[in-house]
């Protein structure tokens, strides 16, 4: 039974929309209408409601001084207003000093765990996992627990320490009666990512009585890799991780060319950053991908959800399978970037089509015939995920416009100055992306709109 100071409570799911299901779709000519619609990501670690520091017994609040009961005050109301920084500051500083109580130094050594799980947990929902795991390893050391062991499996699985995510995980498993869902989507992730598909599915399975279809589908896509397992390959660099089958080493073998000098690109280019853990790349052929990935929608081209998913030909279009890369690699990088964060459909979904289709230079943007107006500033901010087919495509089509407006105005430097402003720990909002041009988005989606009306062709 887990003790009433560290009680584990589901508050929320952290929304990493850049683990969610990205597609690519053709924006040179619109598609014919699909009763598809996008599927939504899937769901993510929980955060935990932060313990509060205990209070003081009768019987303690009578032998502390008054100067004693304002230190555990001021950090009882630093702690209850989210401020875990100060608080623990406080406690340590305190701890330093002479001349306290024996009782206040015991509270207050008391108090080191719950803050630094608390603290560990919002550095996680952040995205800055290098802090919380050191936070969480200084936790452990006073206690093991469920709060600490949760939080450390996440962030070595966001960084592919995949060995210390299990050992979390089984940690978990022996010492918890009852483990979250979500620690079981982690399980069977790890376990994917090390190629034991079997036992993927058999934790993946677990989780069947939530009544998903979905789930039994992975379920049975872990099960179909696990069938294809003894003929599958793969090349791993320090950046990238390729998966592939017999007979298409040639293919992956180009396929980490591309990847390799598309990064290199990109960081000169556009100022990405190199990824801090390698990137998996999976290539499926083409008969085998709708089962192997059965959430993807029959017309999409390529899949990121964490991995990126390639359907690809023993000899494919290789210009069209480099277009394709470099999509899901805009798509990797953002994620790596935020810490798994979901940006701006709008932006990431613009930035991906326009470094992928505009180099050296883009085609001229073309209207359809029936082009519809522009779309709010709401919509566009809303993940296209949630959107049914044709409305997706319309955004999709947009968001590229509303980069390729900003590069006019603003030229590639612009676009330079707001990817290198993305850290791990900003808001990822389209506001905050754009103040480091002093623009708002709604001065973008002005300028965009009117340019949309008059039918105007960007040519770049």
């Amino acid at each position: 039974m887990v003790e009433k100071k560290t009680a584990f409570l589901i508050l929320s799911l952290l929304t990493l929309g850049t683990l969610g299901a990205v597609y690519i779709y053709s924006l040179v000519e619109p598609r014919e209408e699909s009763t598809n619609e996008l599927t939504p990501p899937p769901p993510q670690p929980p955060l935990v409601s932060p313990p509060i520091p205990e209070s003081l017994s009768p019987s303690q609040d009578h032998q502390m001084s008054v100067a004693e009961k304002a230190i555990v005050q001021k950090v009882r109301a630093y702690f209850v207003a989210g401020d875990y920084g100060h608080s623990l500051s406080l406690v340590e500083s305190s701890l330093k000093e002479t001349g306290h109580s024996p009782i206040l130094y015991s509270w207050l050594q008391n108090q080191l765990d719950p803050i630094l799980i608390a603290l560990g947990w919002l550095n996680l929902k952040t995205g800055l996992c290098e802090q919380a795991i050191e936070l969480f390893k200084r936790a452990e050391a006073f206690r093991p627990s469920q709060e600490a062991a949760t939080g450390l499996a996440y962030c070595h699985h966001v960084r592919n320490e995949l060995d210390a995510a299990e050992e979390k995980i089984l940690w978990l498993i022996t010492n918890q009666k009852e483990l979250d869902s979500n620690v079981w989507e982690i399980y069977s992730q790890v376990l994917e990512s090390k190629g034991r598909y079997s036992e993927a599915a058999n934790v993946l399975s677990k989780l069947r009585y939530r009544g998903d279809k979905q789930i039994s589908q992975r379920v049975q896509a872990l099960r179909n890799k696990a069938r294809r397992a003894h003929r599958l390959q793969t090349i791993n660099t320090r950046l990238f991780l390729i998966t592939f089958e017999d007979g298409y080493r040639d293919v992956a073998e180009k396929t980490l060319s591309f990847l390799e000098k598309a990064l290199d690109d990109l960081m000169d280019d556009f100022s990405f950053r190199e990824p801090r853990r390698a990137i998996e790349v999976l290539l499926d052929p083409p008969d085998h991908f709708g089962t192997l990935n059965p959430t993807s929608p029959q017309w999409a081209e390529a899949l990121y959800d964490g991995r990126i998913h390639v359907p690809v030909k023993s000899s494919p279009d290789l210009q069209h399978l480099k277009t394709v890369l470099i999509h899901e690699l805009i798509h990797a990088l953002f994620g790596q970037m935020t810490g798994f964060r979901p940006l701006p459909s709008w932006f990431e979904e613009g930035i991906a089509q326009f470094v992928s289709e505009c180099q050296p230079q883009c085609k001229p943007f073309s209207f359809s015939h029936n082009a519809e107006s522009f779309l709010s500033i709401a919509v566009l901010n809303t993940p296209f995920h949630q959107f049914g087919n044709i409305q997706a495509e319309e955004a999709y089509r947009q968001s590229l416009y509303l980069i390729m407006t900003l590069h006019e105005w603003r030229g590639r430097d612009g676009l330079r100055n707001v990817i290198e402003n993305i850290k791990i720990d900003t808001s990822p909002d389209s506001n905050a992306l754009l103040s480091p041009l002093d623009l708002s988005f709604r001065d973008l989606h002005y300028r965009a709109e009117q340019l949309w009306k008059r039918r105007y062709v960007i040519r770049l």
